[in-house]
């Protein structure tokens, strides 16, 4: 990851700091003592903190990191009340294991049993599904959609701004942020909102509060209809002891589509909504055992 830009208001001594154009190799950061050198530090690793802490989702964690907050809040004077804390930092993820893990993460967010089951159901509510079914299918699309997701496909994912904003009051309300440009239109995703628990949700803009989640398989029912691979949907379903046939693969433009679809939804893409991609049917299991045989 590389840091292009810091912005810092109401932390410490810094009322309202922006350092930008931090591509060089080495940064210096020179000033007088108590002109704020070290606070731009202690910035960064509340943002480290804060990522953590919301990965977690640990109420006590959540308090402490709250009441580390209140005595580093910007004040006029010392008897005013605390002013809003607004971080941010412009970065880019460019190590290829950073991109690898951003879309294994995002691959296996659309790709929940659930959210295939729902599409089952919907596009033929009138046929029984056995579990096994479900499990070929939810296979078979993750693999499809991992193609889709590459790095390369989808770089502006791997460049944006991530924004903690922290409200003091009764509830001290903390938000968590990572917004990016798709195809000219901003798009984030809310990482956390404390003390309200719901994270993860993709929307359009950069919302300054909890937006209400939307349905998955609505959004991905409308991007399939949009890109007219309905019959080929309908097809993989109807595939049930046979090998199912090929989805075409997206070109650039319509895997931004899917993204602003997602967005416009507001689906939620959380690591507690994600589960690992479940084992295929002992039929394909054994095939894949035998072409690791052959590998060895």
């Amino acid at each position: 990851m590389r840091i292009q830009a810091i912005a810092v208001q109401h932390f410490l001594s810094l009322r309202n700091v922006c350092l930008d154009q931090l591509d060089a190799p080495v940064i210096y950061i020179v000033g007088p003592n108590g002109a704020g050198k070290t606070a731009i530090f202690r910035a960064l690793r509340i943002i480290r903190d804060a990522c953590t802490t919301f990965a977690r989702a640990d109420n006590q964690q959540f308090t402490a990191f709250q009441a580390a907050l209140q005595p580093r809040l910007f004040r006029s004077d010392p008897a005013a009340p605390a002013t809003e804390l607004r971080l941010a930092i412009e970065v880019t993820f460019d190590t290829p294991w950073e991109q690898d893990l951003m879309a294994a993460f995002l691959c296996a967010a659309l790709s929940h049993p659930e959210t295939f089951r729902q599409l089952l159901a919907r596009r033929n509510s009138a046929e029984p599904w056995s579990e096994a079914t479900v499990l070929a299918g939810v296979a078979y699309f993750s693999t499809w959609l991992s193609r889709q997701l590459r790095p390369e496909a989808i770089p502006f994912v791997y460049q944006g701004t991530l924004r903690l904003i922290y409200q003091p009051g009764i509830t001290g309300q903390l938000l968590l942020t990572s917004t990016f440009c798709c195809a000219d239109t901003p798009l984030t995703i809310v990482a956390g909102v404390f003390p309200y628990g719901q994270n993860g949700i993709l929307c359009q803009g950069e919302p300054a509060q909890l937006p209400i989640p939307g349905d998955p398989t609505d959004a991905l029912f409308s991007f399939l209809a949009a890109q007219q691979l309905q019959e080929s949907v309908d097809a993989l379903l109807r595939q049930r002891d046979s090998a199912p046939p090929a989805l075409p693969d997206l070109d650039r433009s319509a895997v931004a589509d899917l993204f602003t679809t997602l967005a416009g939804q507001r689906v939620v893409l959380s690591p507690r909504g994600v589960s690992p991609i479940p084992p295929y049917p002992e039929a394909v299991a054994d095939q894949s055992k035998e072409g690791a045989d052959e590998c060895r």
